[in-house]
């Protein structure tokens, strides 16, 4: 779901004959992208020591303040090659594992990339067959990978959807990036619990067991996750006890041992429903909420449609995060990998 981008370090600076106007807009519409679907990817081990931050640090001051604000609230990740900070059909190569857009300035897309004076991108292909899409810079926030990001961040989920292109959509990206802002895996679902002690179909995963299968598969870096779920009508004479053994046997099943702990807070089942009817997956500041939460991985492909959406963390899934901690009932219960 991210669109992990890069930017021609030398393109950040301010092009000959734009207004004040348009510059502030170029720079507005790609931190727009950043906080919204982007990530953005350095170069060099240390972004403070990185050609990128360089050029940051050499804008205007007013420009410069606002990218060192977004750039707290969306840290940006190295890129995993030596790749330099510069992008030329020589350099994107190095890029194009770890980004899927590159961001350059009119004189670099024309030059060196042949784009016509009409046309905002163009795509590279590397000798290996990897494709970056090149991008000018004040158009980044309107390149085709962008626009689609867009489009799936609103689209339902539809019945006979397989739980494999849902993952790989929606969070295989977010799940595989390399950065303390995803270490921790927040998932609120008030039946999550109910439906895997008491499976549809016995003979499949339950959609807890498959998300954490799956995440733990593709998992960047050690995840700690969390799970808000309901003492639920279904679960009536389940014990604490019961829910600890089932934790255990999804820990004990993970094929990479990626997800290091697991915290379950379990919370009555009116006390839930006072609190949130919300059903939904945080890693970090990026959310994903389904009207039918964790269902629409159980079985091989969804049973029904749901209604997806993609977001950043406000302020109200902190709260509904913190008043559901506050009521469990009767404690938590934590196991380490």
């Amino acid at each position: 779901m991210l669109v992990p981008f890069v930017i021609d370090a030398e393109s950040l600076e301010p092009e000959q004959g734009w207004s004040a106007v348009t510059l502030r807009q170029c720079h507005e519409d790609i931190l727009e992208l950043c906080e919204r679907f982007g990530l953005l990817i350095h170069d060099g081990p240390r972004f403070i020591e990185s050609r990128l931050y360089k050029a940051i640090a050499s804008l205007p001051i007013k420009q410069r303040n606002r990218w060192q604000a977004a750039l707290k609230q969306s840290p940006p990740v190295p890129c995993k090659t030596d790749w330099a900070g510069s992008v030329t059909p020589q350099t994107a190569p190095k890029v194009c594992n770890d980004a899927v857009l590159a961001l350059v300035d009119n004189l670099h897309a024309e030059l060196d990339f042949s784009i016509p004076g009409d046309e905002d991108e163009t795509r590279f292909s590397a000798a290996d067959g990897q494709e970056i899409v090149i991008c000018r810079l004040q158009s980044g926030r309107r390149a085709s990978v962008v626009l689609e990001a867009e489009a799936l961040s609103v689209r339902g989920i539809s019945a006979n959807d397989g739980y494999q292109d849902i993952w790989d959509a929606r969070f295989r990206s977010l799940a595989a990036t390399r950065s303390s802002e995803f270490k921790q895996v927040t998932i609120v679902d008030r039946y999550a619990m109910e439906r895997h002690l008491n499976p549809r179909d016995r003979h499949q995963l339950s959609g807890l067991q498959r998300f954490l299968y799956l995440l733990d598969a593709d998992a960047g870096e050690p995840r700690r996750v969390t799970l808000f779920s309901a003492w639920s009508p279904g679960l009536r004479d389940t014990r604490p006890e019961d829910v600890q053994a089932a934790i255990d046997e999804i820990m004990d099943r993970r094929p990479r041992q990626m997800i290091d702990q697991m915290t379950i807070f379990m919370v009555g089942n009116r006390d839930y429903g006072e609190v949130t009817a919300d059903r939904y997956v945080r890693l970090g500041h990026h959310v994903w909420e389904f009207g039918h939460g964790l269902e629409v991985f159980e079985a091989g492909a969804a049973r029904q449609w749901s209604t997806a959406t993609f977001k950043r963390k406000d302020q109200a899934h902190q709260c509904i995060e913190d008043e559901l901690r506050r009521r469990v009932k009767p404690r938590s219960i934590k196991v380490k990998g």
